[in-house]
């Protein structure tokens, strides 16, 4: 009877060996969802950064139908410029940054619709992870 007690007793916990199987097993699923979710996550953050652009774009609009041209700068879109004009702001709560925290480059044109861009993730000018105006549909 007493055989049969210790038995039992050792059975109870884990061997070394199925404790590391279920690691591994563990392991290769981490390994195998991690990438999708990362990339998930920057189509994510692209596609805010693109939203953020057309707000912009919108407050913009909205500042040169009150001051007859577009803002020199997007601070114009968050506080008056000239005591005593037109302008019936604020058109932005606060100056937008994109999803990684990095101001937009506010680039006005003469005659025309600014130029409006994020650096994207590396806030690196002219590289390949920039968002463009062009990708945002206006």
């Amino acid at each position: 009877m007493k055989r049969e007690l210790n038995r039992g007793r050792n059975r109870a916990a884990f061997t070394l060996l199925e404790v590391l199987l279920v690691l591994l097993i563990i392991g290769l699923l981490v390994g195998m969802v991690a990438p999708y979710m990362f990339g998930v996550r920057d189509r994510a953050n692209i596609d805010t950064t693109r939203g953020q652009i057309g707000l912009i774009y919108s407050a913009c609009d909205l500042y040169r139908l009150h001051m007859q041209d577009y803002p020199a700068s997007l601070a114009q879109l968050v506080e008056n410029p000239q005591a005593g004009s037109r302008w019936s702001g604020p058109y932005l709560e606060k100056m937008p940054k994109d999803a990684w925290g990095n101001e937009f480059v506010y680039e006005p044109q003469a005659g025309g619709k600014p130029r409006i861009f994020s650096l994207g993730p590396d806030g690196q000018p002219n590289s390949a992870d920039d968002v463009l105006q062009d990708e945002v549909q206006q």
